[in-house]
């Protein structure tokens, strides 16, 4: 891992920083203050993971688990830190902590190809597609993944 990136479990005082990348990123279907810092609150089933570059927030992901099952509700790469490897080193940090036998789910936009080819490229199948998910009209591909070793 490049010694300038550090991942570490995300709290209430990372909303604005979360915010601020989710409004830049995903504009009309961005998450809400209130959501984002609602994920932070500590709970028994969530968990929230960050990579920082330098000490300044450059990535996340928000999960939710139940037993052996796993939904990313969100994950996000500051623009000016895509393809460069950010995302696929959180979701590799965050498949490796899962224990084996688990199953992972979440959505993404169907017109989303670099995405998509990340999570292809981790094992991530088709599952089906929910047509118009998005506020734009737009279909979510819901993609899973299990662990099996």
């Amino acid at each position: 891992m490049d010694r300038k990136l550090k991942i570490r479990l995300g709290s209430e005082k990372d909303t604005d920083e979360i915010l601020r990348i989710e409004n830049s990123l995903f504009k009309e279907d961005s998450w809400s203050r209130n959501m984002i810092f609602s994920e932070l609150k500590k709970g028994i089933n969530k968990k929230t993971f960050l990579v920082e570059r330098n000490q300044k927030l450059i990535a996340y992901l928000m999960i939710r688990f139940f037993g052996l099952e796993y939904q990313i509700l969100n994950l996000a790469v500051s623009k000016i830190e895509q393809n460069k490897g950010v995302g696929l080193l959180l979701l590799l940090f965050f498949l490796k902590k899962i224990p084996i036998n688990s199953s992972v789910f979440l959505e993404v936009k169907e017109s989303n190809l670099p995405a998509i080819s990340l999570y292809n490229k981790l094992g991530f199948i088709k599952q089906y597609v929910r047509n118009k998910y998005y506020s734009d009209g737009s279909n979510a591909l819901v993609l899973h993944h299990n662990k099996i070793n």
